[in-house]
């Protein structure tokens, strides 16, 4: 007695999400019925359908039960999926209520950084503290929806450390920086984030980039050299800086780190895409970047301030100074929540469309609101910023589109089958 099933096709195609999960697609023809295997008529059979290819039910169930459930997580995470119908849908399942959410994503980002640069506490105190209520709270969260956390942390140990790591570096770098350039600049540098990803997504995940992608992003960091002016290319011929360049050597010094932490935000992005092929929650990945931040934070605060404890600052705080904190370990573990909300409701393309035009806009007010002082920007500052800007938005629109594209591709032949 032997039990048959065929394979009639399978399908791949690669989403371009954030999270790149792969939607395997897989048509079956199966017999459930048993019967007993003549082996004549199958060798005729299967000389007559040579594109038929027949395995054991023991060895496809594995193949079949990864299938389907990448195909599940695929559809879970793109969130297009039409419950009624079972078609897709070019959209969100709650479009206008991921776009709000990614709107006030960029608020609280904009309130927080604000109130980084306002205080009279270290970046070092801030980001330890947030870690560990961040810490906590996912721990206690961990525990109660996932019994197969430790699984997870013993088959993926290794990209969970990386990205945590390098999650911890960019965070750390842009508290840090926020106090030495304004929230426009820093914001309009951060824009290349997109950039970097499209890099570390050719040399780790073997993606092949469009035309359109390598000139776009040519074009932002073009306009990065706009913005940060460094003097090897903007001094007269005697050597002297010219007039219109209003950088200070500490900018210079700052927008360097930025940009490496911005390198290391495009890294954690492909690293992001990588996990989430693997399956990997995105709490898991909050958590272990908690986790490693608070020891490796701690320890750098330590070793530049001489010995001085990390809490040592919090003793002489005044009351506005708590009251921040306190608000930024609020809002800091909200902004987070309401930004995989807003993925979860809205596709991710278009939330990093409404980000990348609005967080610019946001830091941009709260320094003339909050930081007049530090708005000291030449023609080339708003030259840089719209050249960056506008290459970022036109290669998030690009990709948006491209998705939809192969949507529908995959849509029609679904159809067709």
């Amino acid at each position: 007695m032997v039990r048959s099933v065929e394979l009639r096709k399978v399908q791949f195609k690669t989403v371009e999400t954030p999270q790149s999960i792969i939607d395997v697609t897989l048509h079956i023809k199966g017999d459930d019925d048993e019967h007993t295997a003549d082996p004549k008529s199958e060798s005729a059979s299967s000389s007559s359908r040579s594109s038929d290819i027949t395995v054991s039910s023991a060895e496809f169930n594995e193949e079949a039960a990864i299938g389907s459930k990448e195909f599940e997580i695929a559809e879970a995470a793109e969130g297009n999926r039409d419950k009624k119908g079972g078609g897709v849908v070019y959209g969100g399942v709650k479009p206008l209520r991921g776009r709000l959410l990614a709107f006030v994503f960029c608020i609280l980002v904009t309130i927080i950084l604000s109130l980084v640069k306002a205080v009279d506490i270290a970046p070092a105190s801030i980001l330890v503290t947030r870690n560990i209520v961040q810490f906590l709270l996912l721990s206690a969260y961990n525990c109660w929806a996932m019994s197969c956390i430790t699984d997870i942390l013993r088959h993926h140990f290794k990209i969970i450390f990386t990205r945590a790591l390098v999650g911890t570096f960019v965070v750390t770098i842009v508290y840090c920086v926020s106090n030495f350039i304004s929230l426009a600049k820093l914001g309009i540098l951060n824009q290349l984030t997109p950039v970097f990803t499209t890099i570390f997504g050719v040399l780790i995940l073997k993606e092949k980039p469009t035309f359109s992608e390598s000139a776009l992003s040519c074009l932002a960091i073009i306009g990065s050299f706009f913005v940060i002016q460094p003097e090897f290319i903007f001094e007269k011929a005697d050597g002297e800086v010219s007039d219109i360049v209003v950088v200070s050597k500490y900018e210079y010094i700052a927008m360097g780190t930025l940009m490496l932490a911005v390198a290391a935000e495009g890294l954690a992005m492909v690293l992001n895409r990588k996990a989430g092929r693997k399956n990997i929650p995105c709490t898991v990945l909050l958590w272990a970047q908690s986790a490693i931040a608070i020891p490796v934070v701690t320890g750098m605060h330590v070793f530049v301030s001489a010995g001085n404890s990390v809490f040592g600052g919090l003793k002489d705080c005044s009351i506005f100074g708590m009251s921040a904190l306190c608000a930024i370990l609020v809002l800091g573990f909200t902004n987070q929540t309401i930004f995989l909300f807003a993925n979860k409701y809205e596709k991710s393309s278009i939330v990093a469309v409404i980000v990348a035009c609005c967080k610019v806009v946001f830091f941009f007010i709260a320094d003339f609101l909050f930081f007049p002082d530090e708005m000291q920007y030449n023609y080339f500052h708003y030259m840089g910023g719209v050249l960056i800007v506008g290459a970022i938005l036109g290669l998030l629109i690009s990709n948006h589109f491209r998705q939809i594209s192969f949507s529908h591709c995959s849509d029609t032949s679904k159809t067709a089958d």
